[in-house]
């Protein structure tokens, strides 16, 4: 069940350039532990972006890309595109060693410094395209995950971009 948050929990930022988009998220809860693949157990989180903001999607396609970003080091990496696209409209998944993540811990949060390079956005070009698509869940071991632009499991935020927010791209 969906809830008004009572306290600040978490804060995402975004920032674009040619280059690619740059996320800085600060959660207000200490790690305390991380799982791949099955990431929604621990702390973590979820990235969801459509390059090209495809007004009425109502399913992933080819412009759509999630990046599961752990605040601790499973399997050599912090970041890495888990895009699951149909065979039949899919793009190359980014190679994670392209995604930059820096993590501070702190005794009772935690920040991620997140860089998604041009080359991991299959579809991402600012000049043509002057709007995007995002949404984000950050998971919280032991606590319900937090959910932008809108909260809870029954929406399958994941799986439905017609539920991600727009971000108009201004220069």
């Amino acid at each position: 069940m969906w809830r008004p948050y009572e306290k600040e929990e978490a804060k995402i930022f975004l920032a674009w350039s040619e280059e690619g988009l740059s996320f800085t998220v600060e959660v207000y809860k200490a790690v305390e532990e991380t799982f791949f693949p099955d990431s929604a157990r621990g702390d973590g989180l979820l990235l969801l972006v459509d390059t090209r903001g495809i007004a009425g999607a109502r399913g992933l396609h080819k412009y759509c890309h999630h990046f599961l970003i752990l605040p601790e080091d499973k399997e050599g990496l912090l970041g890495r595109e888990t895009t699951p696209l149909h065979l039949g409209d899919r793009h190359p998944l980014s190679p994670s060693e392209s995604l930059k993540v820096t993590v501070t811990k702190k005794q009772k949060s935690y920040s991620m410094e997140i860089e998604i390079p041009q080359i991991s956005l299959f579809g991402y070009d600012p000049h043509e395209y002057k709007r995007l698509k995002f949404a984000a869940v950050v998971y919280r071991k032991g606590e319900d995950p937090l959910y932008f632009p809108l909260g809870g499991k029954e929406y399958k935020l994941e799986t439905n971009p017609e539920l991600w927010t727009f971000l108009e791209i201004e220069a």
